[in-house]
């Protein structure tokens, strides 16, 4: 699962969660989601893959709080707080960390 994060043609954020970020993207730029329908095209900006739903949702919701409002427009900030907390909350090794379900991925995307 994905949580992902756009930047919309109108320099607006969008954060949402899905299984397939490639055929989302696509559906955000062929206008069929009502958020970003006047808001195309859209750009990539991040997206973090996590191998339980739940905790994907969780995280989508988390940014859309309060508490993850300041996240959600500095893209820069989600890669650090995610490098803290691997850094800091991840015990063992990477594959004792997936063999544990714990195993997080991110990947950036940029304009040039």
């Amino acid at each position: 699962w994905f949580v992902y994060i756009l930047q919309c043609s109108d320099g607006s954020p969008y954060i949402g969660c899905t299984n397939d970020i490639e055929r989302r993207i696509h559906d955000h730029n062929s206008h069929k989601i009502h958020y970003t329908k006047d808001k195309t095209p859209v750009c990539l900006k991040t997206y973090i893959a996590f191998s339980d739903k739940y905790k994907a949702f969780l995280f989508e919701k988390y940014l859309k709080s309060g508490s993850g409002i300041a996240l959600e427009t500095t893209f820069d900030m989600i890669a650090w707080w995610l490098f803290s907390i691997c850094r800091t909350g991840a015990q063992g090794s990477p594959s004792d960390q997936r063999e544990r379900g714990t195993s997080i991925a991110m990947g950036v995307s940029f304009n040039v």
